[in-house]
């Protein structure tokens, strides 16, 4: 494995900015989505924004291993979000929102925000 968490982040990044096609991601997406779903508990707030971001885009979100992908890291985040600063929360928020995630995370995110 010598991909990083931040390495992974910036591939899935890149592919949504490139605007590559849903034909050109089908290779790719699968190996991303296992990769991160291996290594969910490494990835930092910026890098989990950063894929949240990735894949509320047109392209990415018509994956099927998309929705792995998120909640992978999502299952991760309520462990670590103390350590989040407040605008990687609220990055990591809208993106939930973005993605119709939101209810479930958002009240794991309730209980560990507020005994901040």
């Amino acid at each position: 494995d010598d991909l990083s968490p931040q390495m992974i982040s910036n591939v899935i990044y890149a592919c949504t900015r490139l605007q590559l096609s849903k034909e050109q991601l089908g290779d790719v997406m699968p190996l991303l989505a296992e990769k991160t779903i291996g290594k969910a508990g490494d990835f930092n707030a910026q890098d989990i924004s950063n894929i949240i971001w990735a894949c509320t885009q047109e392209t990415l979100d018509a994956c099927p291993d998309v929705k792995l992908l998120i909640s992978a890291l999502l299952n991760e985040v309520p462990r670590t979000v103390n350590d989040y600063k407040p605008l990687e929360i609220s990055q990591i928020i809208w993106g939930i929102a973005e993605l119709q995630h939101a209810m479930p995370v958002l009240k794991q995110y309730e209980v560990n925000v507020k005994d901040r």
